[in-house]
């Protein structure tokens, strides 16, 4: 007579054969019984490892998205740290991570530090410097692509619009 052993993935039927397995008895040719202290069957083996794989799964899950979520507070605040206008705070920290997810953290970066050049080489005012919320919702687009043509101090001259005179007609 052959034995086989086949696995059983049908894992309502493991709580059955935990239940029963307590009062299993072997043919009484056998001449002995199973007791509860006997060894565990294979499928009570596998239903304990499908429960400590799947509450390491959990815990190694929640430790990576932990990490993820602790790692993106660290990028978002380094990304605030280098805007040079600090309005709008609220706004700008939730887009930012968005952001991040679409371009990455280092063209982000990148694109806030070519617009703080722009403003130093322009020396533009700070009343005129884009409040956090409104470059992270739409200002950084001009500053992130691989076309963005930077300013050259030697190039940059002031046109007529970016001077402050007001001229009064004369009456």
């Amino acid at each position: 007579k052959t034995r086989s052993i086949c696995l059983n993935k049908n894992y309502e039927e493991w709580q059955i054969s935990r239940q029963s397995a307590n009062s299993l008895t072997v043919n009484e040719k056998d001449d002995h019984t199973v007791s509860e202290n006997a060894y565990p069957t294979v499928s009570e083996n596998a239903y304990q490892l499908k429960k400590v794989f799947k509450e390491n799964t959990k815990e190694s899950n929640r430790a990576n998205a932990q990490e993820k979520k602790d790692e993106l507070e660290k990028q978002v605040s380094e990304i605030w740290q280098a805007y040079p206008r600090k309005k709008g705070k609220d706004r700008a920290v939730k887009s930012i991570p968005k952001i991040i997810k679409e371009y990455g953290f280092e063209k982000l970066l990148e694109a806030v530090n070519r617009y703080r050049k722009e403003i130093e080489i322009k020396k533009t005012e700070m009343q005129f410097i884009q409040h956090g919320s409104t470059f992270f919702n739409s200002g950084y687009k001009d500053y992130i692509g691989d076309d963005y043509i930077p300013i050259d101090i030697q190039d940059y001259k002031p046109n007529k619009s970016n001077s402050r005179t007001i001229k009064i007609a004369d009456f």
